[in-house]
């Protein structure tokens, strides 16, 4: 099996907008629930976690410790520009955990990373009550379907 199929990338919106109706409270959730379903054994992958807004870093974490304090940080906008060429360029797959709050250009972009990547290789778990956003190439689940996202798809 491919190695980079068994990387799961993480990426967990820290915007401002995910300060409101508990979306951080969300995320936190959703990703307990991925290193659930992983450690269970119903997908084989290796997860690495990322913080992002205007700035895009990656988050050490054990997943036998809390949720990492610095995803509770939510500030400024989620602008792919800044930096997705880097993060799309590395091996694995690609959740994106996020309330879709983002600019035009940023979901262009997406889009594009999608289609030069592969669709299949990008999923967004959208987070709270806002209008589901219409990114073309990329599948967006509603958290309550996180499990559905990741069937057949993380650590495939």
């Amino acid at each position: 099996m491919d190695t980079a199929n068994n990387i799961l990338n993480i990426i967990v919106d820290c915007s401002g907008s995910m300060i409101e109706s508990g979306k951080r409270l969300i995320a936190r959730n959703a990703v307990r629930q991925i290193e659930q379903y992983i450690r269970l054994g119903y997908a084989c992958a290796q997860i690495r976690l990322f913080a992002a807004n205007e700035k895009f870093r990656k988050i050490d974490w054990d997943p036998d410790q809390e949720y990492p304090e610095d995803l509770w940080v939510c500030e400024g906008n989620l602008d792919l520009t800044r930096w997705a060429t880097d993060v799309f360029e590395s091996p694995g797959k690609f959740l994106l955990l996020s309330d879709c709050t983002m600019e035009t250009k940023s979901k262009r972009l997406l889009t594009e990373w999608a289609n030069k990547i592969s669709a299949d290789n990008i999923k967004i778990i959208k987070i709270g009550n806002d209008p589901m956003p219409k990114i073309a190439s990329v599948q967006i689940f509603n958290t309550e379907d996180i499990f559905a996202a990741l069937d057949h798809w993380a650590g495939e």
